[in-house]
């Protein structure tokens, strides 16, 4: 695969995390279901953007999907 096709992905890529956050910051819980049907990506595809979103500390990872981080009220920081 040439550069041009990998940048495209990964900036597709981004722009799907970014949504995703976005969504959640919406409406505090998404399941994968829905990121699956929203974006017509497999369940693999969720499960990592989920997983490296978590990681990244933007969200966090329920049963069937991703929610908001709880803050804490003192700090802000991510509670977990």
């Amino acid at each position: 695969m040439d550069d041009v096709h990998q940048n495209h992905g990964k900036l597709l890529t981004d722009q799907r995390r970014k949504q995703i956050i976005e969504m959640i910051q919406k409406r505090d819980t998404i399941t994968t279901d829905d990121l699956i049907n929203h974006f017509a990506v497999s369940s693999m595809t969720i499960w990592r953007d989920l997983a490296v979103l978590e990681e990244n500390r933007q969200l966090k990872r329920i049963r069937g999907g991703g929610g908001a981080c709880g803050r804490c009220r003192i700090c802000g920081a991510a509670l977990f």
